[in-house]
């Protein structure tokens, strides 16, 4: 399959103080069209925000809109979301998950929501921090985290996938489940599902000149599947 880059079209001001855009979250919307989500910033400054970007298809254009607003929610590097929006009865509802931080220790996975796509506000259902993983690596932080929708024995389940790293840079795949039909019940304990070490084509974490832990990832039906994710 070939790969072609994608029309965005971005909106001056924004592009002047954030160049980059990486980790893009595609969102179908309930009423047609789609929206793009991604981290948009600046690395030579490490300054991110979630842009916004819109199109009545997957070729685009995109057209950047203002960024996400968020109201009592904060981190370093607040990016990297995913993001689900579903019709209800009083309009549209946005949920969101996201990091609070990838370039130090301690970071976490929050939740939040939205009425109108643009002002987030913390949800209490979700925190995942480094004292959510059970297991015999010691995890430091979390982040880039990934939500999907599966089926487990025909029970319908919501799954996070996530980055827990051993040090800045160093992180191993992990992830969580919720019934959909229970949702009370909340997240399983979130559990290692593929160590670095597991990739026989990925930079060994112990060796010289390891670049970076795995990250991006997102679970399917038929699988794990871990993305670079970014746009160049």
């Amino acid at each position: 399959m070939a790969s072609r880059l994608l029309n965005v079209v971005r909106d001056e001001v924004l592009a002047a103080s954030y160049p980059e855009i990486k980790d893009p979250d595609l969102v179908r919307l309930p009423d047609g069209g789609w929206m793009m989500l991604a981290s948009v910033g600046n690395s030579s400054v490490q300054q991110w925000v979630v842009g916004r970007f819109t199109a009545e298809g997957l070729d685009g254009p995109w057209r950047e809109l203002e960024a996400v607003r968020f109201h009592g929610l904060s981190g370093p590097e607040l990016c990297a979301p995913s993001t689900i929006c579903r019709r209800e009865a009083e309009g549209h509802r946005w949920r969101m998950y996201i990091q609070t931080a990838c370039f130090s220790p301690d970071g976490r996975i929050i939740s939040a929501e939205s009425a109108d796509g643009q002002n987030f506000y913390p949800s209490s259902d979700l925190l995942v921090t480094k004292d959510s993983i059970v297991g015999d690596l010691d995890v430091i932080g979390v982040y880039d985290v990934g939500v999907t929708e599966i089926t487990i024995n025909s029970d319908p389940y919501e799954c996070l996938a996530f980055s827990g790293y051993r040090r800045v840079g160093s992180g191993d795949l992990y992830a969580a489940f919720r019934s959909k039909l229970a949702p009370e019940l909340g997240w399983t304990t979130p559990a290692c599902i593929l160590r670095q070490e597991a990739v026989p084509f990925h930079n060994h974490p112990e060796y010289e000149h390891h670049e970076w832990g795995l990250e991006g990832a997102k679970i399917l039906q038929e699988g794990v599947a871990a993305t670079a994710h970014d746009i160049d």
